[in-house]
C-alpha cells in the first residue's frame, strides 16, 4: 500500500490501528451529485486504484482473514447483517413492516452466495470506496479511510463503489469498460458477480437508511437516499418489495417517526 499512488502516507501502523497522513480537500461527494456526469479523468483514476490494490500480493496476509473463499466472504457479511438487524431498537420491526420487508424478504440472503464464482481468487479491496472516501486536493483524487481494507471479493468491492457512488448510465458503462480492459483475466468474473452482490448490498443500505431515519431527526435528503434505495431494492423481484414514489415514503417516514 505504501507504494500506491493516490494513498495518503501511512504514518504509522500496529496490530489493530493505522494512521494516515491527512487530506486536505473536497470529497467527491461535494463536487458531484448523484446521477451527474463524472471526469473521465476521475472515473479513469478510481479504476486504476481500485486494480492496483486488487493486483498487490497478499498471501502474506492471509492468516489474518476469517475466509477461504468468496462464498464463505459472502456468508460473512450477510451474517454481519442479520446480527446486526437483531440488535436494532425495538422500533425498527414497525419500520420494516410498514415498508413490506419481513424476515422471509432478509431470508431471500440465504441463497446469494451459492450464486458467486468460487474460481475467482480473493484480492486485497478497499471495503469502503464511496464518495467521502475521495478527497481531491491540489488537483489530485486520494483514497482515504482504509479501515475496512482485507483480503475479499472483488465483485463486493465494486458493487458497494457501484451502490455509493450512484453512476449515471454513461458514466456506468465507462466504469464497466474501463474495468474490462485492466483487470488481470483471474479476476474478470468479479463483473458477472456485481448484480448478485447489489441485492445483498440494496437490503442492507435500506436497513441503514431505516436506521438512521428512526434515530436521526427528520432530513429531506436523508429521506431522498432512503427512497433510492427503496427503489433499488424494489428493482429485485425475489425481495417481492413495494416501488415506492418520493411522496409516499417522506409521507410514511414523518407518520412512523411520530409514532
Amino acid at each position: 500500500m505504501r507504494n500506491l499512488s493516490h494513498v495518503p502516507p501511512f504514518l504509522a501502523e500496529g496490530p489493530y490501528f493505522y494512521s494516515e497522513k491527512y487530506i486536505s480537500g473536497n470529497s467527491l461527494d461535494s463536487i458531484y451529485a448523484d446521477f451527474t456526469p463524472i471526469a473521465r479523468s476521475d472515473i479513469e483514476t478510481i479504476v486504476k486504484n481500485i486494480v492496483d490494490v486488487a493486483r498487490i500480493k497478499s498471501s502474506t496476509l492471509r492468516h489474518r482473514q476469517p475466509w477461504s473463499n468468496n462464498q464463505e466472504f459472502f456468508l460473512f457479511q450477510i451474517n454481519n447483517t442479520i446480527s446486526a438487524l437483531h440488535r436494532q431498537s425495538r422500533r425498527i420491526p414497525t419500520w420494516r413492516k410498514a415498508f413490506g420487508i419481513d424476515w422471509a424478504t432478509v431470508a431471500v440472503l440465504d441463497e446469494l452466495p451459492r450464486q458467486v464464482s468460487q474460481n475467482r481468487p480473493l484480492c486485497l479491496i478497499h471495503g469502503d470506496r464511496h464518495k467521502n472516501n475521495m478527497i481531491r486536493s491540489n488537483g489530485t483524487l486520494y483514497f482515504i479511510d482504509w479501515e475496512y481494507g482485507c483480503i475479499g471479493d472483488l465483485a463486493y468491492e465494486l458493487a458497494f463503489h457501484i451502490h455509493q457512488m450512484k453512476y449515471n448510465d454513461t458514466d456506468l458503462t465507462y466504469l464497466l469498460a474501463c474495468l474490462r480492459q485492466l483487470l488481470p483475466p483471474k479476476l474478470l468474473s468479479a463483473l458477472n458477480d456485481i448484480d448478485v452482490y447489489m441485492k445483498y448490498i440494496a437490503l442492507r443500505s435500506v436497513m441503514y437508511y431505516m436506521r438512521v431515519l428512526q434515530e436521526c431527526a427528520y432530513t429531506a435528503r436523508t429521506c431522498e437516499k432512503f427512497y433510492l434505495r427503496l427503489h433499488e431494492l424494489a428493482k429485485y423481484s425475489e425481495f417481492d418489495t413495494k416501488d415506492y414514489s418520493l411522496e409516499e415514503v417522506k409521507t410514511m417516514v414523518k407518520a412512523l417517526k411520530m409514532t
